[in-house]
């Protein structure tokens, strides 16, 4: 069996533009800060009684926007279905220890500790996809992890319990990104 060739979409349907990057990566890290700190203020502020409560919340919330979408989102078909289940216990075993983590560290301290996902994903992207990073996304992550490890080192809070549960929320995380990937890789 051999993939065919699909030839090179035109660089405006690649999202190739300079502003539509930015505009992107300032969505994300938007969503992501706003995600994070809500989560943090209902679980701590709130003594919100259910985690899975409110995962399952944030869950229908993403569905609801990828359906909005003008994508190609196409849940239930069969490709998706079948590695649906892996990349779900994946992703809510990472969403739950996050939730733990958030309780026990501080919102900055949790979200640096999460910055090691990418170390995750670099080894596990070369276990299951057979993936190898170039020399800058090696340098990149290495460059990461150092900044991650300064600022653990000056945490006066240290809770080594609350720091477990986020490092292994990051590696669920990358787990399921990797499978994910992975899935779209067989698709």
């Amino acid at each position: 069996f051999r993939p065919a060739i699909v030839p090179e979409p035109p660089l405006r349907q690649r999202g190739a533009y300079p502003m539509e990057r930015l505009i992107s990566a300032g969505a994300y890290v938007a969503t992501s800060l706003a995600m994070t700190s809500l989560t943090k203020y209902a679980a701590s502020a709130w003594h919100f009684p259910g985690s899975s409560l409110l995962l399952l919340i944030e869950c229908w919330a993403t569905v609801l926007c990828l359906a909005m979408s003008k994508g190609k989102y196409q849940p239930f078909t069969g490709h998706i279905l079948r590695h649906m289940p892996l990349v779900t216990i994946t992703k809510a075993v990472n969403m739950y220890l996050s939730f733990l983590a958030m309780k026990r560290t501080s919102l900055p301290v949790y979200n640096v500790l999460k910055r090691l996902q990418p170390v995750y994903a670099l080894l596990q992207d070369g276990l299951i996809r057979g993936s190898r990073p170039n020399m800058g996304e090696t340098w990149g992550v290495l460059l990461i992890s150092i900044g991650t490890v300064v600022t653990g080192l000056g945490d006066l809070d240290f809770d080594f319990g609350g720091y477990g549960l986020a490092l292994m929320a990051a590696a669920c995380q990358s787990l399921y990104l990797v499978l994910a990937r992975n899935a779209q890789d067989q698709g």
